[in-house]
């Protein structure tokens, strides 16, 4: 089954929090476009999951720690497991995409298989923490082996699961061994570490009155470190980062409930609704109620 999602929610560690049932089967396939998001932005966030990803159309950027990538229509990224990351739409027509997010075991096996401790293990261990993928540079198989694994997937004719599979297996095998491609991306364990607790924290308080002392403090960290790894790893100022994670949740609200906006405003810690209102109309481009009333669709 293919997914379509306006947002991407996170637990109380940053990791992404995924409603659909992966307990058989840990994979999960998505069909969406950039700008379906607030602020055509996907924020960051993180996964214990393999991620492939392929633009249909557009331009975005993928931040992975504090290196910047701009991929193309036609291009595709791999993101390792346990990676902080973010996708922002970079061109304002439409951004299509598709990924795939599973999880290692569908390729390795058994633990402790020759798949496993040969090929998946150093894969996912020593390999790259993200990785550009052009279609000029011998990847042309990989991006062959996407389609085929989308369409299985879309499909899901008879035993569709081994077809995902062995499309899986060969896309990392062919990441593997074009390692070379540029778009490495190491952050310094210590800073990543702290940068998801502060993440995480930041979740669990929307509903109350949040500082930088108080996001610094959740990461044992002065005022000081907490703006400098934001900056250097989010891209965005602690404060201006909690708003926009607020006016996401804000937005989630008014999609998928009827509650009223003065509740909503509160639920996300706003303690006046015309500040609200304000804020979310400068973000996403339009009132709380006109958003609601377009079905969730933003207009930045």
């Amino acid at each position: 089954m293919i997914l379509h999602r306006t947002t991407v929610m996170v637990d109380t560690h940053g990791r992404e929090s995924r409603d659909d049932d992966v307990h058989q089967f840990d994979f999960a396939a998505y069909d969406a476009d950039m700008h379906q998001f607030i602020s055509g932005c996907i924020p960051p966030h993180w996964h214990d999951e393999l991620e492939v990803f392929v633009l249909l159309s557009g331009q975005v950027e993928v931040v992975t720690g504090d290196i910047s990538c701009i991929v193309n229509a036609g291009e595709g990224c791999f993101i390792n497991g346990g990676v902080l990351h973010t996708f922002r739409a970079l061109s304002l027509g439409e951004c299509r995409y598709h990924s795939f997010v599973f999880e290692s075991s569908i390729v390795a096996g058994a633990p402790g298989s020759i798949f496993d401790t040969k090929y998946m293990k150093p894969f996912v261990e020593k390999g790259h923490s993200f990785a550009h993928m052009k279609r000029d540079e011998g990847m042309e198989p990989f991006f062959e082996e996407f389609d085929r694994c989308f369409d299985a997937c879309a499909g899901e004719g008879y035993a569709y699961e081994f077809a995902i599979r062995d499309s899986l297996t060969r896309m990392i095998l062919c990441i593997a061994q074009n390692m070379n491609a540029p778009g490495d991306s190491d952050m310094p364990h210590l800073a990543e570490v702290r940068i998801k607790d502060m993440l995480g924290w930041i979740d669990s308080n929307l509903k109350d009155e949040i500082t930088v002392s108080g996001i610094a403090g959740s990461a044992n960290i002065c005022v000081r470190e907490c703006q400098r790894i934001f900056s250097q790893y989010v891209h965005y100022r602690p404060m201006e980062y909690v708003q926009r994670r607020r006016i996401t949740l804000a937005a989630e609200l008014l999609r998928t409930t009827h509650r009223q906006v003065t509740d909503i405003a509160l639920e996300c810690g706003f303690s006046s609704v015309s500040y609200f209102i304000k804020q979310f109309k400068n973000i996403v481009g339009c009132t709380p109620t006109g958003y609601r009333k377009k079905g969730g669709d933003s207009e930045k």
